[in-house]
């Protein structure tokens, strides 16, 4: 199992801070959220910064990085202001 966590205003659409789910990609793992909570869009969880353990997964293979049973993946909103 993923272990999936949220922060920022994903946390708050989402109404969870985290879940477990099964996924090889993260392409894959976008797919399963959007299927699960419906009202968050796949554009909305790729504008999130992405970490899988700790690393960015535009220093990965970014949407095709790999996931393996015990990985923990991150979900940071981007945040704007002015």
């Amino acid at each position: 199992m993923i272990l999936v966590r949220f922060f920022g205003t994903l946390r708050l659409s989402i109404g969870e801070s985290r879940l477990e789910m099964e996924a090889e990609r993260i392409d894959q793992l976008l797919v399963k959220i959007n299927q699960k909570y419906n009202k968050i869009g796949i554009k909305q969880l790729k504008n999130a910064v992405i970490f899988i353990n700790n690393q960015n997964i535009n220093k990965l293979e970014r949407f095709k990085s790999r996931l393996k049973d015990g990985d923990e993946v991150l979900f940071i909103s981007a945040m704007g202001g002015g």
